[in-house]
């Protein structure tokens, strides 16, 4: 039991230094494009909360490994991803290609049966990139709602998690969505198809989640029936 409490607790630390990481990397990012990093101090306080939860569950779930790095760094990707997108409505290339470079550089070597490493599938990745592009390019093209930015995110998110997770993760999106829509009670019933609403956070919010269940065994024995 203590050896759980210490384990989580360093986990969540890490997290929270992963907030940290993240916004030098948002510095550098908003400073390309002319613009100043402003977090207000509730904001700040509740990344911190948040990132140090989700340290403390791959702590708890993932034994330490080059897979653990793995879903660090993720989140702090994840985390940029979210205050980017949620300040500026922008979701820069960068972040795009380095959730895609990770699962290059974390998946490619369990494909040659190392273990500890990211289960990744390159044939499930495929297909996960292709269908979550198509999810989105459409309503992005019909409705002009959704960006560019959004389309490359969940292409990259599908080139991470495979299909069947990647399309668990869109679903869970578009909960999260509609609960965050009807609270803020700003946003009419019939008006929540064609609301703008930064899809970043959720993106990320919903990749995270799923990856970490994942490691739950009920939900790593649905996926693994799941071929790609």
């Amino acid at each position: 039991m203590t050896g759980s409490l210490l384990t989580v607790t360093a986990g969540a630390l890490t997290g929270a230094a992963c907030k940290g990481l993240g916004d030098v990397l948002l510095r550098r990012l908003l400073r390309k494009r002319g613009r100043a990093y402003t977090e207000g101090r509730g904001e700040k306080l509740l990344l911190f909360a948040l990132m140090a939860a989700f340290g403390g569950a791959i702590a708890f779930l993932v034994p330490f490994s080059p897979e653990m790095i793995f879903y660090y760094l993720v989140l702090t990707v994840c985390e940029a991803v979210s205050v980017m997108d949620a300040h500026t409505r922008l979701i820069p290339n960068d972040l795009v290609l380095a959730l895609m470079g990770l699962a290059l550089l974390f998946g490619l070597p369990g494909c040659f049966g190392l273990p500890g490493w990211f289960h990744w599938r390159p044939m499930g990745a495929l297909a996960g990139m292709l269908g979550c592009m198509l999810i989105f390019a459409l309503p992005a093209a019909f409705s002009g709602k959704i960006g560019a930015g959004d389309v490359k995110l969940a292409a990259a998110m599908g080139f991470c998690m495979g299909l069947s997770g990647s399309l668990l993760a869109v679903v869970l999106m578009g909960i999260c969505v509609l609960v965050f829509a009807l609270a803020q009670n700003k946003v009419p019933m019939l008006q929540l198809l064609t609301a703008s609403i930064p899809m970043g956070p959720f993106l990320a919010l919903s990749m995270l989640t799923v990856l970490l269940g994942g490691r739950l065994p009920t939900v790593a024995a649905l996926l693994e029936e799941l071929p790609l």
